[in-house]
């Protein structure tokens, strides 16, 4: 969940920074690249991690619909902080609530069930 709270909250309170590093990855390819990168390697590390805290996974099986799993977790939680400080659409959700709903979501995905 630490890593989700501090996500939230660089969101929080640089939505301009957010938004000039979304339009860069749309502008320039070579950027875009090396977000894809960080991306993969974030979701490759996330993997692991479940692996590693001996976590059965429930829902995907295979290394690579694990990966795919989490790639689209990570683009859920780049959508929706998009949403909520780009766009502001208020949640009503403080840092600490937005970044637990944010890891339920992210266990539920790979455990198909609540912690």
């Amino acid at each position: 969940m630490a890593g989700h709270r501090y996500y939230v909250e660089v969101y929080r309170l640089n939505p301009g920074l957010m938004r000039c590093h979304m339009q860069l990855g749309d502008q320039m390819a070579s950027f875009a690249e090396m977000g894809d990168r960080a991306n993969l390697g974030l979701a490759r590390r996330i993997v692991r991690a479940f692996e590693q805290e001996g976590i059965p996974l429930s829902g995907p099986n295979t290394d690579n619909q694990r990966l795919s799993m989490a790639m689209a977790c990570i683009g859920l939680v780049d959508s929706l902080l998009r949403d909520i400080f780009l766009h502001n659409i208020d949640m009503g959700m403080t840092t600490e609530e937005l970044a637990h709903q944010l890891s339920l979501i992210w266990y539920r995905a790979f455990r198909a069930c609540d912690p």
